[in-house]
């Protein structure tokens, strides 16, 4: 039996930003238009087979600066993949999004425009309570106005994660990633990279109590050029949800750390490389700050006011791991290098954002930002503090 599963999505957002850059150039306060929209066919053969297609068309429309490499891509495959076996054993080859836990690492950035894409090849296989996933990939480099490719990316993602949910109310995972980068810079050098990443995910409820928790950390080790690497993270979550009648209220304290590197001219690699994540998730709705060389804690807090609308707060604050390092954004790139800096302290975010589901189809937000610039980046240049404000509106089909 042949039989086929159409869907899309389409996603309008208003972004507004004063001081994106803390004020370090002309164009820091703006505000423009997001538009995204998804569509899909899901064509199965049978119970052994099956295509999936998924074309994307994303635009930003009004930003003074121009698109932001996330931003634009119009008209293209998201997915496009041959997948062939059952639940219990199967493998795909084509263009296919990549999920690794809770996508501290590895994510496919739904908030972005655009979102991620990797091109290769992967399998899984499920028995009873265990799940092995692998997969073998090359980034696929994003073109606003023509199809994407691979030919000038040169970064090969591959890995296996294997996951456990026999013990009751606990599930954990391990996995190895490598990653290979051509002219990848870190510190003063920049050098063709060949990293591995090794860490487990360990996440449930606290049996009998209203208590949950997450927690993931990982090693990394390879060749930088000429340089050894040497770096790791550590991020974990303690939420609890109180018994209460109305408002379904829960509180969480969140913690991360990522290393830095501690001398950048001699022959080793020590800061942590947050290889392709889902930082809009951790380090606060603002998006300035990246993994690498950071350690940030948080407390957060959501209600339901009613059924369909929930109401989240968070509040942050971010300091340097390593004092002769620098500071990293959201795309792991160099934000301001930190030798002429003699503080620590980044800033701290208020955020709050609500989110309203009117039904199946239709979903609405607000969330606004304010990130309070720490003593670090006036040391380093501007240092002005920072706004976001965003409403969006989303239909799904």
């Amino acid at each position: 039996t042949i039989w086929a599963d159409f869907g899309g999505q389409a996603r309008l957002r208003y972004e507004n930003f004063r001081n994106q850059t803390f004020g370090a150039r002309s164009g820091d306060t703006d505000d423009w238009l997001l538009m995204r929209f998804r569509a899909h066919a899901d064509i199965h053969f049978g119970n052994w087979a099956r295509v999936f297609i998924e074309g994307i068309y994303a635009d930003i429309y009004e930003r003074e600066l121009g698109p932001r490499p996330i931003d634009k891509n119009t008209g293209d495959f998201l997915n496009l993949f041959l997948e062939i076996g059952d639940r219990d054993l199967s493998g795909w080859i084509g263009r296919h999004e990549l999920i690794l836990g809770d996508q501290r690492l590895i994510g496919p950035l739904d908030w972005s425009d655009t979102r991620r894409e990797f091109q290769g090849i992967g399998g899984t296989w499920r028995s009873g309570f265990h799940e092995v996933v692998g997969f073998a990939t090359e980034k696929v480099n994003i073109k606003s106005h023509c199809f994407d490719d691979i030919a000038d990316v040169d970064t090969y993602l591959y890995g296996v994660n294997y996951k456990n949910s026999v013990w009751t109310c606990t599930t954990w995972e391990t996995y190895v990633i490598g990653l290979k980068q051509g002219n990848r810079q870190w510190g003063n050098t920049v050098a063709d990279e060949h990293r591995i990443t090794v860490g487990g995910y360990v996440y449930g409820e606290i049996e009998n109590t209203r208590f949950d928790y997450d927690t993931e950390a990982a090693v990394q080790f390879g060749r930088h050029g000429d340089a050894d690497i040497m770096a790791g993270f550590f991020s974990g979550t303690f939420g609890w949800k109180p018994c209460a009648k109305c408002l379904d209220p829960r509180f969480a304290l969140g913690f991360d750390w990522a290393s830095g590197d501690d001398d950048p001219d001699d022959d080793k690699v020590q800061t942590f490389n947050q290889l392709f994540p889902t930082a809009h998730k951790y380090f606060g709705i603002c998006d300035l700050l990246g993994r690498e060389n950071l350690v940030a804690a948080r407390i957060d807090a959501s209600i339901k006011p009613a059924d369909k609308l929930t109401i989240k707060a968070a509040y942050h604050g971010f300091w340097r791991a390593n004092s002769n390092d620098g500071v990293y954004g959201v795309t792991g790139g160099l934000v301001r290098a930190g030798t002429s800096a003699d503080s620590d302290f980044l800033g701290t975010e208020f955020d709050i954002v609500a989110t309203y589901h009117m039904d199946r189809h239709w979903r609405f937000a607000a969330g606004w930002g304010h990130f309070f610039a720490g003593d670090f980046f006036s040391d380093t240049g501007a240092g002005e503090d920072v706004d976001f404000f965003y409403l969006e509106g989303q239909w799904t089909f």
